[in-house]
């Protein structure tokens, strides 16, 4: 009996203090500063007259003081500007940039994030205050020598031979995040540009080619996300395009479609086409033939485009195909005849551009020199200076300029600010081409045109670099002073994946520095002939 009541007794005492909740000592609260804003993930940015909202959710706060600038109010009040509550709603009645200052004791030592900062903490909140968005819109006729001409009258009807171009400025308020332009009857018909184009000044200009008679409206809507803002301006009737006494020109020759489309200065008679006037070469692996035309046809979408159709044929990416014509009927609809030309050769339009969807700054937008070093080949290839430049552009507002010395070249990468090599993605299994946009400065003139290499640009890729890969060459009939496409090669990878680029120049049979700008490198994917 003893012994089972000493055995009940500890029993007893263990399940009464193993019951019980382990103690702890008191102690105070971590202070930690947390202040939330309404923009915050906005720059906190506001429009003019709009509130934005400070939270102050900080723990051990003791005492805190909110203080406002001139021009900004606490919502609500007459124009007071302090406040010691946690929450409070501002309105700013002044463009500009202000301070919202906070002023906080907290009773221990606060965290800031994972840093200790002290029991006394003053902030300062920086608001952009932004006009709202209105758009002014004028307007230039472009001279056929491309200076500018007198301005357009937005109040009436103005007047404009057809073939001949406008040019469009824009200023605004408000900081628009984007521009969309609708020019009706206007090559191009649609114009839109992002907040990229808009900072680095590509969306200033805006040059507009008027090809068919008639009268046309001009539209623009601009416009931003936080704060929502927008301004439209319409126009209508503004440009009426009338006959003109000036010659037609052949502007360009592309594929369409798998037509070879002529695109001319302005509308052209359909009842003037002789398709026996026309003559096409095409031209592949030294191979070459003349391939019999179907048709020929205006474009039913656009008047001052011809269409030739070829019979039996397929147009490839890398054919080259010439288009001929002999005086004869063809005409525009304000009755002047087209002149002739010869071999002048069709250039295939770039499809997508891969390098756009990766961090590869293809149009030197983002990049300075730096980010375009010097590979260390050693001589010839350090015979070279390279510069980012906004003194010429083909697109937005920087090239690069590139000098060549005489029999010495370059080998140049690109990298990003940790040195590291920008690469791109591609497909194994598919053929692209590889080009750049060029404008010869000077020094095509003292080149030896029968040399066994000429100055010349190369693309070389890696991993598994191709060194046998085709380039672009300089030659004395290389047009100076003119953007350029500069097809380099067509190319294919081994394995998809991830590579990096290296440009080389190099300058033999030349006694002149070569200088050129180069803008707007393209990859895109192509279709050869099998």
């Amino acid at each position: 009996m003893k012994r089972f009541n000493h055995i009940l007794l500890f029993s007893l005492v263990a399940i009464l203090f193993g019951c019980q909740t382990e103690w702890e000592a008191p102690g105070a609260e971590p202070s930690h500063h947390v202040v939330y804003s309404s923009e915050g993930d906005f720059d906190n940015r506001v429009e003019i007259g709009g509130n934005i909202s400070f939270g102050d959710v900080s723990r051990g706060v003791t005492s805190r003081t909110w203080t406002l600038p001139s021009g900004a109010t606490i919502e609500g009040t007459d124009n007071v500007t302090t406040s010691d509550k946690d929450v409070i709603h501002v309105v700013f009645n002044s463009v500009g940039q202000y301070d919202v200052k906070l002023s906080q004791t907290f009773s221990t030592s606060a965290f800031v994030d994972s840093t200790q900062v002290g029991t006394q903490l003053d902030t300062t909140y920086t608001v952009t205050v932004l006009d709202p968005v209105e758009l002014t819109l004028t307007a230039k006729y472009v001279n056929t020598d491309g200076s500018l001409g007198a301005n357009l009258d937005f109040t009436t009807e103005n007047e404009l031979m057809a073939g001949n171009s406008v040019r469009f400025f824009y200023s605004s308020k408000g900081e628009p995040a984007r521009l969309e332009y609708t020019f009706e009857g206007g090559t191009p018909s649609e114009v839109i540009y992002e907040q990229a184009l808009i900072t680095d000044g590509t969306a200033d200009e805006t040059d507009v080619l008027y090809k068919r008679l008639g009268t046309y409206s001009v539209a623009v809507i601009a416009d931003r996300s936080r704060p929502y803002g927008a301004d439209t301006l319409s126009f209508d009737n503004l440009i009426k395009v009338v006959p003109s006494d000036q010659p037609v020109r052949l502007t360009d020759i592309y594929e369409k479609g798998g037509y070879i489309a002529l695109d001319f200065s302005r509308e052209m008679d359909p009842a003037s086409i002789n398709s026996d006037n026309f003559s096409v070469k095409m031209m592949n692996n030294e191979t070459e033939w003349i391939p019999t035309i179907q048709t020929v046809m205006i474009d039913s979408e656009e008047g001052n485009v011809v269409l030739i159709a070829l019979e039996n044929e397929t147009l490839y990416n890398d054919d080259l195909i010439y288009v001929s014509y002999t005086p004869g009927t063809l005409q525009t609809t304000d009755f002047v005849k087209a002149t002739a030309f010869t071999d002048n050769l069709l250039v295939f339009k770039p499809s997508t551009n891969i390098l756009e969807a990766v961090s590869f700054d293809q149009s030197f937008e983002a990049s300075t020199a730096a980010n375009w070093p010097y590979l260390w080949w050693g001589a010839p290839w350090d015979g070279y200076t390279l510069d980012v430049v906004e003194e010429d552009a083909r697109s937005g507002a920087k090239s690069a300029k590139l000098a060549l010395n005489p029999s010495q070249g370059a080998i140049i990468g690109h990298k990003d600010g940790n040195n590291e090599h920008i690469t791109f993605k591609a497909e194994a299994g598919k053929n692209y081409e590889i080009g750049v946009w060029v404008k010869v400065i000077s020094g095509t003139s003292t080149i030896d045109d029968a040399a066994g290499e000429v100055p010349n640009i190369v693309f070389f890729f890696g991993p598994g670099t191709d060194w046998g890969t085709g380039r672009f060459n300089f030659t004395t009939e290389t047009p100076v002073g003119k953007w350029v496409y500069a097809r380099i090669t067509f190319q294919s990878f081994p394995d998809t994946g991830e590579y990096q680029m290296m440009l080389r120049g190099n300058n033999p049979a030349n006694t002149s520095i070569l200088n050129f700008y180069m803008d707007d490198f393209t990859i895109s994917e192509v279709n050869l002939r099998p």
